[in-house]
């Protein structure tokens, strides 16, 4: 914001006061924003501020469910007014900006927070938890983002919040992606060894990784063509397989099949041998 002053006003002088000191956040708040849409921006700004100056030993993480809104919305409202003012973006990942859609101020009793920390930070977090539904009420989603939402198999596609479709033309540039942390934990559980034993036990078949590699040749199943089936930590570099309980169920289906497995080795034997496959077939 002192930035933006500063090429506003033409000149550094526009930022500090008569003593040398750099002019208050308030001030420039002041000066930058006024219009009525404005008074969202700034009270979402000065409210974060507020947090910051006064709550620093009183953070409980109930606050967030009362701040994560304002928290979001500041974080649009600075790539908005970055672009708006110095015609210039930040080019952020999908993943650095997760959209939070579990929360709500208004849902969180100030009894339970005076019972587990006390009647100190109980008293701070009713006042803060207020003054926030106070200026979500008057502000609206300018102020902190609000998200309402019902879904329904309803047989009039009007009385619905929203509907899913396709995108125009198919495009992606045509449509949100949501993305939906998963644990891998427990979205793929298994490592080889324990993906093997599993499927021998409810088989009592001849399986092993040899077996395992020939399947996954045969079915051209990799974590790029079947991430449902296999995962693979990008991180790192030559990670462990990480398998679900849907590629479980799947060989435990397909190996009991009559010649199966001896089709998957047949077909592996005849693969191309890469340097890398005669040194080690990986899994």
């Amino acid at each position: 914001m002192k930035a933006y002053l500063i090429e506003k006003g033409r000149g550094v002088n526009v930022i500090y006061k008569e003593d040398g000191k750099t002019i208050s956040l308030d001030r420039c708040l002041n000066l930058i924003f006024n219009t009525a849409e404005e008074n969202a921006v700034k009270h979402n700004i000065r409210d974060v501020a507020d947090l910051r100056d006064e709550a620093t030993h009183l953070i409980i993480q109930e606050l967030e469910k009362v701040y994560v809104g304002l928290f979001q919305k500041g974080i649009l409202h600075y790539l908005e007014y970055r672009k708006k003012w110095f015609g210039s973006g930040i080019k952020i990942s999908p993943r650095m900006i997760t959209l939070v859609l579990d929360f709500d101020p208004r849902n969180i009793a100030v009894v339970k927070i005076k019972s587990n920390y006390g009647k100190q930070v109980a008293d701070y977090f009713e006042k803060t938890q207020t003054k926030i539904i106070k200026n979500i009420n008057k502000y609206g989603s300018n102020y902190s983002i609000q998200i309402g939402y019902k879904l329904a198999l309803v047989p009039n596609p009007k009385n619905a919040d929203f509907t899913v479709g396709k995108a125009i033309n198919s495009s992606p540039s045509n449509g949100i992606f949501i993305e939906v942390p998963k644990d891998i934990a427990k979205t793929h559980p298994y490592l080889s060894t324990r993906l093997i034993g599993l499927v021998k036990d409810k088989t009592k078949v001849k399986f092993g990784l040899y077996e395992l590699s020939a399947l996954k040749h045969f079915e051209k199943i990799d974590d790029k063509r079947y991430p449902n089936f296999i995962y693979r930590n990008s991180v790192y570099k030559n990670p462990s397989p990480q398998y679900s309980q849907q590629f479980l169920d799947h060989i435990i289906k397909m190996t009991t099949k009559k010649d199966y497995l001896q089709k998957c080795i047949e077909a592996y034997k005849q693969r191309p041998k890469s340097v890398a496959q005669k040194t080690i077939d990986k899994t």
